[in-house]
């Protein structure tokens, strides 16, 4: 699975979706609730991932992300790249803590520098909100 222990776990029922820390980079696997057998993994660390929180599984599509502001999406079915991109502006900023993404009335809620709502299909923002220079510890979206 990885190196490191998993940060968290998404199932749909069949599959569970984990992220793992590796020595460089990090792991995002699948794997067959009924087997125990991976049914894909995909290597994170040229998307610039290396402390991956829990993934979120939204349809057909899993989106995981790092404390460096780095989001991912990837196709359940066979792990494919379907977008990337950072929520810091400059990529640099290192975050304390790896707040997981919220799924709420068909967006994705990422806390990075401000809380970016994002098209999950797409990746393209659609609103921010927060104040510079606070990051937010827990994310909950009504």
């Amino acid at each position: 699975m990885g190196d490191g222990l998993p940060r968290g776990v998404a199932t749909d029922g069949e599959h569970a979706y984990a992220s793992a820390p590796l020595r460089q980079g990090a792991l995002l696997s699948c794997l067959d609730l009924a087997t125990g057998a991976p049914r894909w993994q995909r290597a994170l660390g040229g998307l610039g991932f290396d402390s991956p929180g829990t993934p979120l599984r939204t349809g057909e599509h899993v989106i995981c992300r790092t404390d460096h502001g780095r989001v991912a999406c990837f196709a359940t079915r066979d792990g494919a790249l379907r977008w990337s991109r950072d929520t810091c502006g400059d990529g640099g900023l290192q975050l304390l803590r790896t707040v997981d993404p919220v799924l709420a009335g068909g967006a994705v809620f990422v806390a990075s520098d401000k809380v970016h709502v994002i098209d999950p299909l797409r990746g393209l923002t659609l609103g921010a909100l927060g104040a510079p220079g606070r990051t937010p510890e827990l994310l909950a979206v009504d």
